[in-house]
């Protein structure tokens, strides 16, 4: 369990890492037959929240980066509590800190060794992802940043894509800049609206540590 719960962080912030855009994105294009709707490329953490997954079947596509090594030991679908999540009282395939096995396509590539020496810490769960025009990720919570850290770089598309967050009894919605990376609080509930014209890709995973984020914890913030 990280150190710091979502209550030391912002619903939203970007954060200072040292990225090559161009490398992130000529990857994408070049991998960009690789597609899989949400239950094809999530298969074991889909039926973790089969309500959330369903939604967003025709509206976000994605192809992984990183994947977990028994998927085929998925068991039969149910929901979790975010609370198991945070316990890791989960079957395998459901906790994202086992989905760090790099694919053939990523593993050994320029891109792998540019992410993993940009970030101090393990990525999990990592994958690129598409959203088509009025796409819709329902309101939802993942979990806690005790459990681990979400980051995203808006790559393509992102115009009218609205990012809502329901953060410390205020509702706050932020439409993100294109080839930055960005920390999402999703210990709070939170929602995507796609009310743009163009297709929006992105690359998103997770970490399993909190040393990228010192520089936006509220050092003030209460346990």
């Amino acid at each position: 369990m990280l150190k710091y719960n979502k209550r030391h962080y912002p619903a939203i912030a970007e954060i200072d890492i040292d990225l090559d855009y161009t490398l992130i994105e000529d990857f994408l294009w070049e991998n960009y037959d690789r597609w899989q709707n949400n239950f094809e490329a999530h298969k074991g953490l889909a039926v973790a929240s089969n309500n959330v997954a369903s939604d967003t079947y025709k509206a976000v596509q994605h192809f992984h980066l990183t994947e977990c090594k028994a998927q085929e030991e998925l068991g039969e679908a149910q929901e979790y509590s975010t609370k198991n999540k945070l316990r890791r009282n989960i079957p395998y395939t459901m906790d994202e800190h086992n989905w760090d096995e790099p694919v053939d396509f990523y593993k050994n590539s320029k891109l792998q060794s540019h992410l993993n020496s940009a970030f101090q810490d393990k990525l999990i769960r990592v994958r690129y992802s598409r959203m088509f025009p009025g796409g819709v990720v329902p309101k939802h919570i993942d979990y806690n940043t005790t459990y681990a850290m979400r980051f995203i770089i808006p790559i393509s598309g992102n115009k009218g894509v609205e990012n809502h967050f329901w953060y410390n009894g205020e509702h706050k919605v932020v439409e993100m800049e294109e080839k930055k990376c960005y920390f999402l609080n999703i210990g709070y509930k939170h929602a995507v609206y796609h009310k743009g014209q163009g297709i929006r890709h992105y690359l998103m995973g997770s970490i399993a540590g909190q040393r990228d984020f010192e520089c936006i914890r509220l050092k003030d913030s209460s346990s």
